[in-house]
């Protein structure tokens, strides 16, 4: 979950219906597959860590029981919601992070081993940090996750200067990466 809502409030609800909806259509499949919820863009965590921030939600890590998923609209409300924004616009995005903890989370002993890495950015695409090197970073991180075996989707919404960037971080096929103003298109039925 990319928290772009820390710097344009009315997109909140747009971010919050796409990843309900992205959570609703992996809960179909049974058994579960493990979903972990992280997010970035946060200026209270970047005063802590300067570089950029990113995390898994500690109560959001790898898991794929009933009950998660049913929590799991609650946890991405309070994920959105509950953000520090930042003074100025388009600022505290760091796409590197967010790439790199959502592979260690991956690779962690969390995952089921054989099971697919599947990470999956919802972003605006403006990466700002870190400073100077915002893109050449995310793009790093994104090609060392994928040496690795992990396949990235990339959801763009928002204002489209971003679009094509994010994109490139998706892997090459034009299945993976989805840009759209709108989350119809997330819709499950």
């Amino acid at each position: 979950v990319a928290n772009a809502a820390t710097y344009r409030t009315d997109w909140i609800t747009d971010e919050e219906t796409a990843a309900n909806a992205f959570v609703a259509l992996y809960k179909q499949v049974v058994p579960h597959p493990q979903l972990a919820i992280g997010r970035f863009a946060d200026k209270a965590a970047f005063v802590f860590t300067p570089s950029g921030s990113a995390e898994i939600l500690s109560n959001a890590f790898l898991q794929s029981s009933d009950a998660y998923y049913t929590s799991l609209p609650g946890i991405i409300h309070s994920a959105l919601t509950n953000i520090t924004s930042p003074v100025f616009t388009y600022a505290f995005t760091n796409l590197s992070a967010a790439v790199s903890k959502g592979y260690a989370e991956l690779t962690s002993i969390r995952h089921i081993a054989g099971k697919e890495r599947v990470l999956v950015l919802v972003s605006d695409g403006v990466p700002t940090l870190p400073s100077g090197s915002a893109e050449a970073s995310a793009t790093s991180a994104a090609n060392t996750a994928k040496a690795g075996g992990t396949k990235i989707f990339t959801i763009h919404f928002g204002d489209a200067s971003g679009q094509n960037f994010l994109a490139s971080l998706a892997n090459n096929s034009a299945n993976d990466r989805f840009a759209n103003t709108t989350t119809a298109f997330l819709n499950p039925t």
